[in-house]
């Protein structure tokens, strides 16, 4: 199931809510690596702010530092706009 198709990222969307910490932590490994593309996808770039925002410990942080953290979110809110 591919994030950047309107099916998989309403898929991923909507598995996120119900997710348990682990399993958000598990697609938000999957997802990061390839977070630059997806922030600029049609589709992609919800499954970025769905990924930030149901983070109920926010790992960001620990995974790919603190600025990296804030161009996401910046570009999760300016994609909204």
């Amino acid at each position: 199931m591919n994030s950047a198709d309107q099916y998989g990222s309403r898929f991923i969307q909507q598995k996120l809510e119900t997710a348990t910490t682990e399993e958000k932590n598990m697609v938000f490994e999957e997802i990061i690596p390839h977070a630059l593309s997806l922030m600029t996808d049609v589709f992609g770039n919800y499954v970025i702010q769905k990924v930030i925002y149901t983070q109920n410990s926010f790992p960001v942080y620990n995974t790919i530092g603190e600025s990296v953290a804030c161009l996401l979110l910046s570009c999760t809110i300016l994609c909204t706009i």
